[in-house]
């Protein structure tokens, strides 16, 4: 690997690499037989363009004293690698731990961001969106990027579903990883934009991918089980890909809000997202356009809070005038 590099290997020459460290095998079978040092050093002989250190995932549901024991460890292991980083055009990545104890997301933020780290990852999310932990896991990114300056990108780590990218990406996430499509695919599940199925289960595909358009359901369970699932994760990929450019399109179009709102509908969990969605509004603001070229669209007093909404607010606050009349037209209807 070494000898060839990563690009080789997998025959991809037209864009950046990331490559994981292998952390989330420590969450999933306790332990790896490598040592940091020695993954970091792999990662640059391999030549990946963007690297993560060994981390130490603190899932969900872990006790906090061994939390706080994981997130030093990641920390430790971060300053280090970070330390021992070669000029060689690499960018490494500082892995985000803590899990729901926000002060120790908080704690490990703030000092992968001193370390200066031009990057950051959010780690554990898997566990949160296995248990649909949505608004654990919104929280969590909010409390990350709040620590951050706007220049440092975040990537989520395991985000690979259509109803986790929408909210990810309005809280500030700019890449993800999953291998969901295939681990999906081999336990017979099909993505759609607002859940997961068995394939069993399905009658007709409403989805018109080259998967969905060339098999019916009862075609794709009769298949050979390598087969059906190799054609399955084709279909689950093209469901993440979909999502992901609806979300850019509702951003160039100036209606990811009104997206958003639809998408946190979907599913009862997601929808407790919406609370934390509409008390971060004047943060959301920051870096939400204040001008827009199409009109707003109001349809609940959920609207009320959207961050173009508060900025003008806080914009006719700050309005002063020195005359003492105040005229208020309303048209007749």
């Amino acid at each position: 690997a070494a000898q060839r590099g990563i690009h080789d290997i997998i025959n991809f020459d037209d864009g950046a690499v990331m490559t994981d460290s292998g952390g989330y095998q420590v969450l999933e079978y306790g332990d790896v037989e490598i040592l940091p040092e020695e993954m970091a050093n792999f990662e640059k002989e391999i030549m990946t363009d963007i690297a993560i250190p060994l981390d130490k995932p603190t899932g969900f549901r872990l006790p906090k004293k061994t939390a706080r024991d994981y997130v030093n460890h990641t920390l430790k292991v971060s300053k280090q690698t970070l330390a021992q980083r070669k000029d060689n055009g690499q960018l490494w990545v500082g892995p985000i731990q803590g899990g729901e104890h926000f002060d120790l997301v908080r704690k490990s933020t703030k000092a992968l961001v001193a370390y200066g780290f031009e990057m950051l990852a959010l780690g554990s999310p898997v566990e949160f969106m296995e248990s649909y932990e949505y608004a654990l896991l919104a929280e969590m990114i909010l409390v990350a990027k709040k620590e951050m300056p706007y220049s440092v990108p975040l990537h989520l780590f395991g985000a690979g579903h259509p109803l986790t990218i929408p909210f990810a990406v309005a809280f500030g996430c700019d890449t993800f990883d999953s291998a969901s499509y295939i681990l999906y695919a081999k336990q017979d599940r099909y993505m759609t934009d607002d859940r997961t199925r068995h394939l069993s289960e399905i009658s007709y595909f409403s989805c018109a991918c080259e998967v969905c358009s060339k098999f019916s359901p009862k075609e794709l369970v009769e298949l050979e089980k390598e087969s059906r699932v190799n054609h399955l994760a084709l279909h689950n990929l093209h469901a993440i890909k979909s999502e992901v450019d609806r979300v850019k399109e509702s951003i160039k179009e100036g209606r990811l809000w009104e997206y958003l709102l639809k998408k946190l509908r979907s599913h009862p969990k997601l929808y407790e997202i919406l609370d934390i969605v509409t008390s971060n509004s004047e943060y959301l603001a920051r870096s939400t356009p204040l001008f827009k070229e199409k009109a707003l669209f109001f349809y609940s007093h959920y609207d009320q809070y959207r961050p173009e909404v508060v900025s003008y607010h806080k914009m006719v606050r700050r309005f002063k005038t020195p005359k003492k009349t105040l005229v208020i037209s309303k048209p007749f209807t």
